[in-house]
């Protein structure tokens, strides 16, 4: 990865004298951001661009090529890797800027699939294709066809989308924002956001990491790299394709309910990263973790000349889960009262009132200085008839150095900054608050021991015998497996399972009453729903006419009974292949309040029961098991065996106990256990 972002060569195969083409963009590029290494142009149409020599072909470079930009149409170029590979010397670092590919159909999807087992051969690195390219703003390496409208930094950018890397690149010079490394993954047929995360963690001048990805190639192995990486820096991710395009294909509770967004939010943020919902809370949380120290603690206090404003920052404070207003002593107050006019409030919000100048702001900055226990100050300004904004801003920025606490500054006014340094700026309460409140639950994580991941054990034989079993089931065409099925798959991981009888084999006489009847289809996952369950049934009576209810609405249909267990807790556990992380485990509220309610919790495939009791006791659901006194412990164990179960079984699509019926002195019970498979 080094040789991509350092490389000492690089050869521009496409490269044009054409200004307007991406090969005359990128060739000019490079010149222009003063990248001092070698560049070789590649071209049989030219002999020269610029004041570099153009060569026909990589054969006709006797140098040792560190990085190659291929900027030709999609048709060639698997016929230029394949050619590069067969050199005596051959590179082994690509980007690939063409598109056309997987993006645009089979036949693309095909040729990507090309260049993916080409470069797997070949153990080569390739950013793209479908590409902006990279920067590395510390060596002049602009090896994109991006404008140079874009700051140095200590930011780290990946982005999936070079549109997406362009424009924030653009906000973040009206930002002050600034860059280390710049990197777009387009298709990311070989190097993905886990392999480039893993790279910016360990460069030194990365601080901070914003990301914009649209879906994620490698779940499991991008959380584990997460986990690691977000202890060192903070790590900010905007996704973008969580809106549902089709709901045709989810058939169980789960399915419904674990939808994309909520999953990638909830496991990302497991994992120590912060999933934003817009490009400004990016733009906003890099800001601030890249020019201002950390707060040193949750204790904020908020300066203003504006009352309003004031207020709302105070609100916006108060309502964090992560923040508090800091409550000021008498003789804070009193000291305070000594430094600024008299009709000033003193209290949190520090009022300085409307006609305050730049020198009674820094009064107040210079006396609030002196106390130690403040975790951050937010100053507040607007611009009023004696405000002079600008001097205020450098009071501001005065107060960085003197303050053993970060000075956050919320000038909502233009401003027009001088000097050289120049310091971000927060229009707006709300959005200073947020990346503050990120930035203390940080710096807090830092402080906390990551806890193992520990590798799931798999049973051989258990997991043979399963894999079996559930083929054997597909080899009908039936990929909903039917109640003695599932019984039988759950029982093989000691889930309790409600035993059930069919009908057609069944002693009406003899059943212990009141009873269950419901349906039993490959075809109707949601019996309640669609009407094919009734409950309390009393007698063989009651039975006789329930059977011909259901077999009239349900033809042809096989119907199976079942007891009636005592109340107690309903939970559903259930399963879900993501389309980002794989196998996913869920943990909510069961029966008919399943959809309802939404209360839920996810997991990954980390079957650590200290993970997994964290979890529970750290969500709304705790309190709820408190009140009917389960143990977190028996839910998690349940939980455990699930995600054994989905380790072992990657043939399941989705699966539901639902629900499952937990009880403070005696086992779980699971009700009714659905199976979909791939």
């Amino acid at each position: 990865m080094k040789k991509i972002f350092h490389p000492e060569s690089v050869a521009v195969i496409g490269a044009s004298v054409k200004p307007e083409k991406i090969g005359g963009i990128i060739i000019n590029n490079l010149l222009a951001a003063g990248y001092q290494g070698k560049i070789y142009p590649v071209n049989p149409k030219y002999d020269q661009i610029k004041e570099l020599k153009c060569y026909h072909s990589l054969k006709e470079i006797k140098k040792n090529i560190d990085l190659v930009i291929i900027a030709t149409p999609a048709a060639t170029v698997l016929g230029i890797l394949d050619e590069t590979v067969g050199l005596k010397n051959p590179p082994k670092n690509f980007i690939i800027i063409s598109a056309g590919f997987a993006e645009s159909g089979a036949e693309g999807q095909a040729l990507e699939k090309q260049i993916s087992d080409l470069a797997q051969k070949n153990k080569l690195n390739i950013i793209g294709p479908n590409c902006l390219g990279v920067i590395n703003t510390q060596n002049g390496l602009n090896a994109s066809f991006a404008n140079k409208n874009f700051l140095s930094g200590n930011v780290g950018l990946i982005s999936q989308s070079g549109a997406f890397a362009v424009a924030l690149m653009d906000l973040g010079k009206k930002e002050n924002l600034g860059f280390s490394y710049i990197a777009t993954i387009g298709n990311k047929t070989v190097v993905d956001e886990a392999d480039l995360l893993e790279y910016f963690a360990q460069d030194k001048k990365t601080q901070a990491v914003g990301i914009y990805l649209e879906n994620i190639k490698r779940g499991e192995q991008f959380l584990n790299i997460l986990k690691r990486t977000s202890q060192q820096k903070p790590i900010f991710i905007v996704k973008g394709g969580s809106s549902p395009k089709s709901q045709n294909a989810i058939l169980s509770h789960t399915g419904a309910m674990a939808g994309d967004e909520e999953v990638a939010e909830s496991l990302i943020g497991e994992a120590g990263g912060f999933y934003l919902p817009t490009t400004f809370d990016l733009i906003n949380n890099l800001k601030i973790f890249s020019h201002f120290r950390a707060p040193l603690n949750n204790k904020i206090a908020v300066l203003t000349n504006a009352g309003g404003p004031g207020i709302l920052a105070a609100d916006y404070i108060s309502q964090s889960s992560d923040l508090t207003l800091y409550e000021f002593s008498e003789q804070q107050k009193n000291n305070l009262k000594n430094k600024i006019p008299e009709a000033s409030s003193c209290s949190n919000p520090i009022d300085l009132r409307g006609d305050a100048d730049h020198f009674r702001y820094e009064l107040a900055l210079k006396e609030l200085a002196k106390i130690k226990n403040i975790g951050a100050l937010l100053v507040v300004a607007t611009a009023q008839a004696q405000t002079d904004i600008p001097l205020i801003y450098e009071s501001l920025r005065a107060a960085q150095k003197y303050c053993s606490f970060p000075v956050i500054p919320v000038v909502m006014s233009a401003i027009e900054q001088t000097t050289k340094e120049k310091m971000p700026n927060f229009v707006e309460p709300s959005c200073a608050v947020r990346a503050l409140g990120n930035y203390y639950l940080w710096t807090s994580r830092k402080k906390t021991k990551l806890v193992k991941i520990v590798k799931n054990k798999i049973n051989t034989a258990r997991q043979k015998q399963s894999n079996h079993y559930l083929e054997e089931i597909k080899k009908h065409g039936r990929p909903i497996l039917l109640a003695n099925e599932t019984a039988n798959l759950g029982k093989l991981y000691t889930f309790n399972i409600l035993d059930s009888i069919r009908t057609s084999s069944a002693n009406p006489a003899n059943l212990s009453y009141p009873i269950v009847l419901k349906i039993d289809s490959d075809k109707i996952l949601h019996k309640n729903k669609e009407g094919g369950l009734i409950m309390g049934i009393k007698n063989p009576g009651e039975l006789s006419s329930a059977i011909d209810q259901l077999h009239t609405k349900f033809p042809k249909t096989d119907l199976i009974i079942q007891k009636t267990v005592k109340p107690g807790l309903e939970l559903i556990i259930g399963l879900k292949n993501d389309n980002n992380f794989g196998s996913i485990i869920m943990l909510g509220l069961g029966g008919i309040a399943t959809e309802i309610l939404n209360i839920k919790i996810f997991f990954s495939l980390q079957n650590n029961l200290q993970y997994i009791k964290t979890k529970i006791d750290t969500s709304p659901l705790s309190k709820i098991l408190a009140k009917q006194r389960i143990k977190s412990e028996t839910v998690a164990k349940e939980i455990s065996k699930a995600i054994t179960l989905a380790s072992e079984n990657p043939s399941l699509k989705e699966a539901d106990f639902n629900p499952i019926i937990f009880y403070p002195d005696s086992p779980p019970i699971a009700i009714d256990f659905k199976v979909v498979l791939k």
